[in-house]
């Protein structure tokens, strides 16, 4: 292991160090991190997230745990956890993140909005070219700050590609979406929050699926030979007509069931906004049956966007017609009966407006009505979604079959009030993870900002100013050394670090490690100390948000942290004082400074004199146990009698 330091002996600013006895009054410093509840073994937490609406469709806010109850496989189930969400709350969004992070992991995961825009090119038209004028006004004007986005687009050609993961960097997405370059990223973003998705074509065309290609047949009509001839084939033709655009609607299908199964790994509600003209439903709803294969993958299409949690907002960007409201997910999957459920007559019919309104009704999302006020128009996904609430209960898998579907029902006590949630739920079955779970669990954590799990993780910054006037913030990640040590396989235990500095959801640096730790050499000091990473991010005077994910092994042992750090002006009219840290001793500890060969390595300043130190800035002082601590302090340059 390369225990190296880069850094500078050359300080603006000077360190204050010594050994310091608070009294019994202080026995944590004010920077002590809490931890979210743990459960106990062999009990997994289900977090499920539960949007309620009144009979204008509208989201009921002000429900308390005493509202609901939950029957998980037809029995009633105890709630654990319970959050209640108001996205248009006015709150400090750091207090908010502190009293989040210091709920169960699951419950955090599932808190956060999460749009994917999917812009359909196949079946809109004209429709094309406003729904992207109406998809990146939506991004820009009327996402809330914590809100994920992500959007994806199904070409002319029938196919599909993601063009930008979740993040919460609206301007980013709204760019993409309209074909304005970012330029690239200042820093490394080794986890694509502002770069392009997973590469490539996700969902290929089907080609000629269920062999609807071939075998036409035509029944010639009465008349001469000719006549009859001409007849037939007039409706050859027809018939090869339809088979070719029943082919592409099989194909468009095909398309929303990958994206939905992509979307299942990801905790909490997903909703996906389709621009689209859709397909004509006579396709599927023919008398002769001939379209029944079209109707099975749209059943099958919405069962998996149930088990998945997903819901399908659709916009027809071909016509205007009235709204339809949020109805229960899972509550009707007979496509037959959503779409003859009864519905003001279209001031302007679109071909495909009834396949759209049975995507919208059978995985409970919402038919939105196109108008010209796109704004108002896209309004009313955000008012279904803006109040909603997540309720946790435990499941016990001691039954050995985690894989096995579970239903779920959950019901709200007040009259009038309508419940969407997902009909069902599997857990998780272990497996070794790939390197592309990996990240899309750490992908996931760092979007979310989510702090817990398995890995117990502390966090010390520090912002800094070197000589040169640069700035940046330090940090040091602590990761327990107990469950550490349990990850291992046999003498070594393999780590990987994902570490961001973000800035309003702006990514500025990302780092991403890989490594593994020889327990036989340094297995002592890892269980005692576990192992500290030091690294630092460029900075700017303001807020910058920190967020990191560890995982160890190749089970499911990870954890995860975010923290707010205020970077100061350093302006040269006054003083400033660093935080409190305190060090830790030098001997049996396990340190790894690592930063990302792509950007220039920022010189840390963690040493006195000659001798480096680790901070840490969660200690608990305890009566008569003094402690060095230190804190940085640059002068003003006008001089000070301090």
């Amino acid at each position: 292991m390369d225990r190296r330091w880069s850094i500078s002996r050359a300080l603006v600013g000077f360190v204050l160090c010594g050994a310091v006895k608070l009294p019994l009054a202080a026995q944590t410093v004010p920077t002590q991190q809490r931890e979210p509840p743990v459960f106990g073994v062999g009990v997994t937490l289900v977090a499920v997230p539960v949007f309620v609406t009144d009979k204008s469709g509208k989201g009921v806010a002000g429900l308390t745990v005493e509202d609901f109850e939950v029957e998980d496989g037809g029995k009633k189930v105890p709630i654990v956890a319970f959050q209640a969400i108001d996205v248009g709350a006015r709150v400090n969004a750091a207090s908010q993140r502190a009293a989040v992070a210091e709920l169960p992991l699951a419950v955090q995961a599932a808190a956060t909005r999460q749009f994917m825009l999917l812009i359909d090119s196949s079946f809109s038209g004209r429709g094309h070219s406003f729904a992207k004028k109406a998809a990146a006004s939506y991004v820009r004007e009327s996402l809330a700050p914590g809100d994920l986005v992500a959007v994806a687009t199904i070409s002319r050609a029938g196919l599909l590609k993601v063009l930008t993961n979740f993040t919460r960097d609206h301007a980013y997405v709204a760019d993409v979406i309209a074909g304005i370059s970012t330029g690239g990223m200042p820093g490394s973003d080794p986890l694509g929050f502002s770069s392009s998705g997973p590469p490539g074509v996700l969902g290929p065309m089907v080609s000629d699926p269920q062999g609807i290609g071939s075998g036409i047949s035509a029944k010639g009509g009465a008349g001469n030979a000719v006549d009859a001839e001409l007849e037939a084939l007039d409706a050859a033709m027809a018939q090869a007509d339809r088979l070719i655009l029943q082919r592409k609607a099989y194909a468009y299908l095909e398309d929303l069931e990958t994206l939905v199964r992509s979307l299942a790994s990801i905790r909490g509600r997903k909703q996906i906004v389709l621009f689209s003209g859709g397909f004509a439903e006579g396709l599927w709803l023919s008398t002769d049956g001939d379209g029944d294969f079209l109707k099975d993958k749209l059943l099958e299409m919405s069962r998996d966007a149930g088990r998945a949690d997903v819901v399908i907002h659709s916009v027809d960007v071909n016509g205007i017609t009235e709204a339809i409201g949020l109805t229960a997910q899972g509550s009707s999957n007979e496509i037959g009966r959503a779409y003859a459920q009864p519905k003001a007559p279209p001031i302007r019919e679109s071909p495909g407006r009834g396949t759209l309104i049975s995507l919208s009704l059978s995985t409970g999302g919402q038919d939105i009505r196109p108008c010209n006020d796109f704004k108002r128009m896209l309004g009313e996904v955000d008012r279904i979604s803006r109040h909603s609430y997540v309720i946790a209960f435990e499941a016990s898998d001691a039954d050995g079959n985690n894989d096995r579907p579970r239903k779920l029902k959950v019901k709200v006590r007040r009259p009038g009030l309508s419940v969407s949630h997902r009909p069902e739920y599997s857990l998780a079955v272990p497996r070794a993870a790939s390197p592309s779970d990996v990240q899309g669990q750490a992908r996931e954590a760092i979007a979310k900002g989510l702090s817990g799990g398995p890995l117990r993780l502390r966090l010390t910054t520090l912002p800094y100013r070197d000589a040169a006037g640069k700035q940046s913030v330090n940090a040091v990640l602590q990761i327990g050394g107990t469950a550490l040590a349990e990850a291992a396989q046999g003498k070594e235990v393999s780590v990987q670090v994902y570490g961001y500095a973000m800035a309003s959801g702006r990514v500025l640096d990302g780092i991403a490690l890989n490594t593994s730790i020889d327990l036989s050499k340094v297995g002592g000091a890892v269980r005692d100390s576990g192992l500290n990473i030091v690294t630092a991010f460029p900075a700017s005077t303001g807020d910058v948000d920190l967020r990191f994910f560890v995982r160890a092994g190749t089970s499911d042992v990870t954890g995860s942290i975010q923290r707010n750090v205020a970077v100061p002006a350093f302006s040269a009219d006054e003083r400033v004082l660093s935080t409190p840290m305190f060090l830790m001793p030098n001997t049996g500890q396990v340190v790894f400074p690592f930063q990302p060969q792509s950007r220039a390595a920022i010189k840390i300043p963690f040493y006195v004199g000659d001798e480096h130190f680790v901070p840490d800035a969660g200690v608990i002082l305890r009566q008569g146990q003094p402690r060095d601590a230190c804190v940085f302090v640059w002068r003003d340059r006008r001089g000070s009698a301090a």
